[in-house]
């Protein structure tokens, strides 16, 4: 979730499955954002190796890249 270009957290199917879908219109996305765990971040600045073994070591797929607060891609597995 973005606010004013400003990283806050994220959403995924386990947060939006607080609300039944006939709900969803109900609630806003603030409600279920969750903050964002520093593992599954990363800045620019890191050369690809370290953001593999990052990877590697947390079993993740993907990784955010933020920089000062601002998201300013996702880095894929897939994709190095």
């Amino acid at each position: 979730t973005l606010t004013d270009h400003r990283f806050l957290g994220l959403i995924d199917v386990r947060s939006s499955s607080q609300f039944p879908p006939a709900e969803w219109t109900a609630h806003t996305v603030s409600e279920i954002t969750r903050p964002c765990d520093e593992s599954l971040l990363i800045t620019p600045e890191v050369d690809v190796e370290t953001a593999w073994l990052k990877m590697e070591r947390f079993g993740l797929r993907e990784m955010l890249v933020v920089k000062g607060g601002r998201l300013l891609g996702v880095l894929s597995r897939s994709r190095l």
